[in-house]
């Protein structure tokens, strides 16, 4: 067989599966904070097939207006002791911090460290 297509014409596998379209734990906003590490209690009963970490804008800084958001894969740094990890387990979601954490500036497009007043972080995760 080469194709398949339903009489009625409907998909034979969702294209969003419905579990993504809503985070089953969505955090408050945490304070971001250097060389600490973040634990966030998700209440999930198991360890998160999906996590997103976002940084949100707080403050308008390099080119980002408030409300926007950067997600966590975008942090890492190229030196030694910057950027971050994210990790969870089957209760919490943690995120390690080096002592500098860095966006690529919008308006100028070269790293710049985020002043921790300026931003917090959101964590959502799926189970």
């Amino acid at each position: 067989m080469l194709s398949y297509q339903r009489a009625d014409g409907s998909a034979l596998v969702s294209a969003t599966p419905a579990a993504l379209g809503t985070a089953d734990y969505t955090s408050g906003e945490i304070a971001v904070a250097t060389d600490t590490l973040v634990t966030s209690a998700h209440s999930l009963g198991a360890v998160p097939r999906l996590v997103s970490v976002r940084l949100v804008c707080k403050v308008a800084a390099s080119g980002y207006s408030i409300g926007d958001e950067i997600d966590a894969t975008d942090l890492k740094g190229s030196s030694p002791d910057q950027g971050l990890a994210v990790s969870s387990n089957a209760t919490n979601v943690f995120i390690a911090t080096a002592s500098v954490v860095n966006v690529i500036a919008k308006d100028s497009f070269d790293d710049s460290g985020v002043a921790t007043t300026d931003w917090r972080w959101v964590i959502r995760a799926w189970a």
